[in-house]
């Protein structure tokens, strides 16, 4: 049985929980060998912005100090869409194409990462304008441009 000290972003810990379920990959190896979650510590590290996590695992190919990645399987959440940050407006608005139309709604951010932010409240199939003006851009009649 190995423990394994893991660094995760500070906005993470909160879609993390002890007994989540860890996949660790060993020098890049799609084999992943599957830990446990835990401890996760209450402190975060002012130089870098991360907290450390400890993973439990127990598996005969791991071998003490060798190098391991892995991913941590977190919170869900339902009916969450994935939308460019840029297309948010004043933090939890976006401009929507409703009928041709150019309309702005309120969503309840998720998560931002990089350039990609997690949102809920959109529904399926509604298209987001991610190319805005300002607050007068709503009313103005929209037509679709797929990439």
């Amino acid at each position: 049985m190995y423990e394994i000290e893991a660094s995760i972003n500070a906005e993470d810990r909160f879609f993390i929980e002890i007994g989540n379920t860890a996949n660790v990959s060993l020098d890049g190896n799609m084999n992943s060998i599957q830990a446990k979650v835990d401890r996760i510590n209450s402190r975060i590290d002012p130089a870098t912005q991360t907290v450390l996590v400890y993973l439990k695992i127990k598996s005969p190919r791991i071998l003490a100090g060798q190098y391991v990645s892995g991913s941590i399987s977190g919170q869900t959440f339902q009916d969450a869409q994935k939308i460019a940050s840029k297309s948010l407006v004043r933090n939890n608005l976006v401009f929507i194409a409703q009928d041709s139309i150019a309309t702005i709604i309120q969503v309840t951010v998720l998560k931002t990462s990089g350039d990609s932010t997690f949102v809920q409240g959109l529904n399926v199939g509604e298209l987001v304008i991610d190319e805005f003006r300002d607050a007068a851009f709503e009313g103005t009649k929209v037509a679709p441009v797929f990439n």
